[in-house]
């Protein structure tokens, strides 16, 4: 194991997966500094004791040894699979546990919200989840009851692509009945940790987790919230890295709404349907995959038909899904696609112009 490796495996394992920014700390101080020299550094008391004797049991090649026996692999910056989104963010983490395969590409798409959802808002949240797979675009949960874990039964539903991050070491399905989920997204994506092995949920776990899920999206949806939960606080760490944020309105009256409305009256872009999510996801790379012959030969002619109604007056998706009879989701699934080929530009007040080929 190389000396980096080990010592930012060692320094989380300090930190108890909490956040621990090696900056530009030398890995050879973690790894040989004596005490004093630690805390010289800027680590707190307590994560040096734990340092000093983790490092004493040689705890780094044995997490290293106990993750490879678990198919997990625990990764850093630098990685070819650490995921692009994170190198820079400020809230990157020195390790990641991966189960799973390694993460797809943006976009992707974050759908959160409460545990002790209503069922009407478990179904819309399933809902954007098939919407977002069915668009390629891959869903980013806490694996949490209710919302979060709607959104990902609909994605796998949509035979897309599950990200589930953990409040808990990689190994610890919580809560309990969420395990065969756990097992479903490992098996169809990618489920991630920052905690180390056989970590249990604690409160102060979770604002760690919901920093990663905001900083894995490129939008962030809450579907039902109360005003101090943890999705809001998924969506406030969003907000203060520029990511933007999209909200499902509730009655002012039900207090599950009251996070997600506070969210709209400061200007979250508001999701009714999830046509409103993949228009949001416009310019963000957003493309149905095309694994099947026929099924492209159909999108071909569904481009032809779009095409051909879109002129020299800029029209937006509701009045082409009218013109041509297809339904309004396919039709932003489509305008996407041919965004991203030139087909067609968007402009502002989500217009669409067709661009014609270059001679």
């Amino acid at each position: 194991m190389n000396p980096s490796r080990r010592a930012w495996i060692l320094l989380n394992l300090a930190r108890g997966g909490m956040p621990a920014d090696p900056g530009e700390i030398d890995p050879r101080e973690i790894l040989s500094g004596d005490s004093r020299r630690l805390r010289a550094l800027g680590l707190e008391s307590g994560t040096v004791e734990r340092l000093v004797a983790l490092r004493a049991r040689g705890e780094p090649l044995l997490e290293q040894e106990r993750a490879a026996a678990a198919g997990t692999r625990i990764l850093i910056p630098g990685d070819e699979e650490f995921p692009r989104s994170l190198l820079d963010h400020p809230h990157r983490p020195p390790v990641l546990y991966l189960r799973g395969a390694p993460l797809q590409d943006p976009p992707r798409a974050a759908i959160v919200g409460a545990r002790a959802a209503s069922r009407a808002m478990e179904r819309f949240s399933a809902r954007l989840g098939k919407a977002c797979a069915k668009a390629g675009v891959a869903v980013v949960s806490g694996l949490a009851r209710g919302i979060d874990a709607a959104a990902h039964v609909g994605c796998l539903e949509g035979e897309g692509f599950p990200i589930g991050v953990l409040g808990t070491g990689i190994d610890v399905a919580y809560p309990r009945e969420t395990r065969k989920l756990h097992a479903a997204v490992e098996a169809n994506g990618s489920l991630l940790s920052t905690f180390p092995l056989g970590a249990q949920p604690k409160p102060f776990h979770f604002p760690r987790r919901n920093r990663i899920v905001a900083a894995l999206a490129e939008r962030v949806v809450v579907v039902q919230a109360t005003e101090d939960s943890g999705s809001i606080s998924t969506a406030r760490a969003a907000l203060d890295t520029g990511t933007e944020v999209c909200a499902v309105p509730g009655s002012p009256d039900d207090p599950l709404a009251r996070g997600t409305n506070s969210l709209l009256r400061d200007g979250a872009a508001p999701i009714l349907e999830p046509a409103d999510l993949l228009d949001a996801l416009v310019g963000v790379g957003v493309c149905p995959r095309q694994e099947h012959s026929t099924r492209t030969r159909k999108h071909i002619d569904r481009d032809g038909r779009i095409r051909l109604q879109i002129g020299s007056t800029p029209m937006t998706a509701q009045e082409i899904s009218r013109v041509t009879g297809l339904a309004l989701p396919e039709v932003l699934e489509r305008l996407i696609c041919m965004e991203a080929d030139g087909k067609v530009e968007r402009l502002p007040g989500r217009l669409f112009l067709r661009r014609e080929p270059r001679v």
